[in-house]
């Protein structure tokens, strides 16, 4: 009995973690229970707390079998990366496209489990190492392949993060026939910034705005009516940036919202129809920011280091600014794993920037005018870097985002 209990834990321990990767990509932590995990391995659900210690420890035990897996496929794609001295610098445009293409398509196990990862780790101190492995990992990743490239350490730094952000989007598994051309023009746009100190790059952005059309035809944004709805839906919101999607039920909505529980049923009677409203306030939140006394100013000119001062706030200091931000990247990952939310993940997606092109016109410094192109790669890249820095302590975490803002920002103003 006790040889064939020793001989049956490596595999029961390796289905169990095997189980907890497919469930965090295909579902998400929200999905994760036990009972569930356990019969979808073949094992009791008391094997996870003999074999693990409980569900949290099976989530952490996971994630270090992902990041030991990622690593290996790291190694595999810098292989060929071997025998080459020095590649120029415009050939990491398609290295980029390749690696994030790759990194979704043929191992969203793991991409997936990075992700869930950075969100737990904004929540659970037991996850802040494992997050920042992840991160270490890939800052090595590229700082390996920058120096093929011929990167400084500053480019390096920014390649790492532009790779963090569009390979979050990238998950959203869209039209691969307009996605793979949109992430190629947003990866040449990049990289152009990074090669070009004096001018604008004229990198089109012709399949980015035909994703962008047609995923607005594709989806429903009209406003919420009547106006309670629109009410429960911001409190749905709330409640997931606070708490994350795990804590989605109609009677915690009701209790954010500041409404009666029959309410929050009447308009959304199932918990697809919640997620479907978080959608609609995300879309909202993004195109229409709730900072409305600042339109009057939005032709003053603005200093850099005022521009990364706000960045850092909104992300990093607690609020409701930084709940929204999180709620939205939660919205963002249900969308990339259900097919019937698919649609409006990608106009999130693809309508990335809207906001953040009118800061950035306001520097007087900028290299010409900024354009939507460039303005979807610092939107999503103020969400690389906060996640790059989550569960820091809150003032390592603004330091270290404030000096990766200021590395980001000079790709597109002039050198003073």
């Amino acid at each position: 009995m006790l040889g064939a209990k020793v001989a049956e834990k490596p595999d029961v321990r390796e289905r169990l973690r095997e189980e907890m990767l497919r469930i965090l990509a295909r579902d998400g932590a929200a999905a994760i229970s036990a009972r569930n995990l356990a019969r979808a391995a073949g094992a009791s659900a008391s094997s996870i707390n003999y074999h693990f210690g409980g569900i949290e420890h099976l989530f952490c035990d996971a994630q270090s079998a992902a990041i030991e897996q990622a690593s290996r496929w790291m190694e595999e794609r810098l292989a060929p990366l071997s025998t080459a001295r020095s590649l120029p610098v415009a050939a990491l445009a398609p290295f980029l496209v390749a690696t994030i293409d790759d990194w979704c398509r043929q191992a969203p196990d793991l991409a997936f489990a990075w992700r869930e990862c950075q969100i737990a780790a904004q929540r659970r101190e037991d996850t802040v190492q494992l997050a920042a492995s992840w991160t270490a990992l890939w800052h090595g990743f590229w700082r390996r392949a920058g120096a093929v490239f011929g990167l400084d350490e500053d480019a390096t730094d920014a390649t790492a993060i532009f790779f963090d952000a569009e390979s979050f989007l990238h998950l959203i598994d869209w039209y691969r026939s307009m996605d793979h051309p949109a992430l190629t023009e947003i990866c040449s746009r990049f990289v152009s910034r990074l090669t070009d100190r004096g001018g604008h790059p004229a990198t089109p952005m012709d399949w980015r705005r035909l994703a962008r059309e047609r995923a607005h035809e594709s989806v429903s944004l009209t406003p919420l009516l009547p106006p309670v709805a629109d009410r429960i839906s911001q409190g749905i919101l709330t409640l997931i940036g606070q708490e994350g999607v795990t804590s989605m039920t109609h009677r915690r909505v009701a209790l954010h919202a500041g409404v009666t529980l029959g309410a929050v049923s009447y308009y959304f009677p199932s918990r697809a129809e919640l997620l479907h409203a978080a959608f609609l306030a995300a879309y909202h939140n993004i195109t229409r920011p709730a900072g409305r006394t600042e339109a009057r100013t939005d032709d003053e000119p603005m200093s850099p280091d005022i521009f990364c001062r706000r960045v850092v706030e909104t992300v990093i200091d607690p609020g409701p600014a930084l709940a929204n931000v999180r709620a939205i990247e939660e919205v963002l990952l249900a969308g990339a794993r259900h097919k019937d939310f698919k649609s409006i993940a990608a106009y999130l997606r693809y309508s990335r920037g809207e906001t953040t092109i009118r800061s950035m016109n306001r520097i007087p410094e900028m290299k010409g005018r900024i354009d939507e192109l460039d303005a979807a790669i610092m939107s999503g890249c103020i969400g690389g870097i906060r996640r790059s820095v989550c569960g820091q302590p809150l003032a390592q975490q603004r330091e270290n985002a404030a000096s990766l803002m200021r590395r980001l920002l000079a790709l597109f103003v002039e050198e003073a």
